[in-house]
């Protein structure tokens, strides 16, 4: 598969302005320990260990991609945070493809990150802005994160595509591997 587009630059923002005063970011990314409750009877104990290896994707991220072997580039922005206790992670993302007639494609989704019960293994379920729901296996290689999608201008003239996911100092770095037609 060859590289069709990289973000090698979404980078951790600053996290004050994502949290309201009711609730605190804490040292692992988490942002949902509401402080009013003194006694609870279920203590967040962080993430479910099943999903620990994808906490650099817990933050406000931001950056810009560009394409390979063409020019062209867009800007893409994600937001993850921990759901119900530490057994889901969420992303909310946006990205922005200027068009060459000064317009601009901008899509949005929401992604859940969550282990099958039946399977016991970690899957994804994307929420489009078009309405579908795309749901796909989530791979771990060492500190990479793979998993399936579409190809760009979905899929014409392309067969497969897998989103690459690895984390950097002050964020991760993002790419899209297509397989090229034979």
């Amino acid at each position: 598969m060859g590289v069709m587009w990289s973000l090698s630059a979404l980078r951790r923002q600053l996290r004050s302005r994502l949290f309201p005063s009711a609730v605190r970011a804490t040292a692992d990314g988490s942002y949902l320990r509401i402080l009013s409750p003194t006694n609870p009877v279920h203590v967040w104990s962080g993430p479910d260990d099943s999903l620990r290896p994808l906490a650099f994707l817990v933050g406000h991220f931001y950056g810009h991609g560009y394409y390979t072997g063409r020019p062209g580039g867009f800007q893409k922005e994600v937001t993850g945070g921990w759901e119900a206790g530490g057994r889901f992670l969420s992303l909310r993302l946006g990205v922005n493809y200027p068009l060459a007639d000064g317009r601009n494609d901008c899509h949005q989704a929401l992604v859940i990150i969550g282990l099958d019960a039946a399977t016991r293994a970690l899957e994804g379920r994307a929420y489009t802005d078009a309405g579908s729901v795309v749901t796909y296996p989530i791979e771990f290689d060492g500190h990479t994160v793979r998993f399936p999608d579409r190809p760009p201008g979905h899929g014409a003239g392309h067969r497969r595509a897998r989103k690459v996911l690895r984390p950097t100092a002050d964020g991760y770095e993002e790419r899209l591997e297509v397989e090229r037609p034979v």
